[in-house]
């Protein structure tokens, strides 16, 4: 005779939806006391915190590169030559975003891109390399490490041009400042 199976219930990547209900449930309610705490005047240090998400711009344009896009406040941006350029308050990242080739030369894109990476930081190296998506459009993402920076080199297929997207950060840089180069990347928009 063979044991009857119990239902096990739903999974999601090999835990139960309930179990993940109930750690959501539990991070939700931690949120609502935490802001409770601090709308009622009780929130000492946490009303000296920095929010969850950064404020954002009004959607930034360049028409020669394509792009548009919303940056977190307090970041510095500047156009050159078809190319914008992010600056993290603390200058420890940096974004840039260029469409510098017709999409024909779109493989062309990464290893040209790498390749600058690695002659100007001594013994970077590749460490990974993804097929993505960004802003809608498939993209091939490249990880370059150095003893003190990390850099991420994205060349996204447009329909007429290839995109190049860099984030750099330096050794330290914070987790707040890579968390808002990747809201901001979130909002991008290629206009070809």
């Amino acid at each position: 005779m063979t044991a009857a199976r119990r239902p096990t219930g739903a999974r999601v990547n090999g835990r139960s939806l309930a179990a993940l209900a109930a750690a959501l449930a539990a991070v939700a309610l931690v949120a609502f006391f935490a802001a409770f705490h601090d709308w009622t005047g009780g929130g000492g240090a946490a009303k000296r915190a920095a929010p969850l998400l950064p404020a954002f711009s009004a959607p930034i344009h360049d028409r020669a590169a394509g792009v548009s896009l919303r940056i977190p406040a307090g970041w510095n941006v500047s156009h050159r030559s078809g190319t914008i350029a992010l600056r993290s308050p603390d200058r420890l990242v940096v974004v840039t975003i260029a469409a510098p080739v017709a999409v024909g030369k779109l493989g062309a894109v990464t290893p040209d891109a790498v390749a600058t990476v690695t002659a100007h930081w001594p013994g970077a190296r590749v460490v990974s390399t993804q097929d993505r998506r960004l802003a809608g459009r498939p993209a091939r993402a490249t990880v370059v490490s150095a003893s003190r920076r990390r850099a991420l080199v994205i060349a996204v297929r447009g329909r007429r041009r290839a995109y190049l997207v860099e984030v750099l950060a330096a050794a330290g840089a914070p987790a707040r400042g890579l968390l808002e180069a990747q809201l901001g990347l979130a909002t991008l928009h290629l206009s070809d």
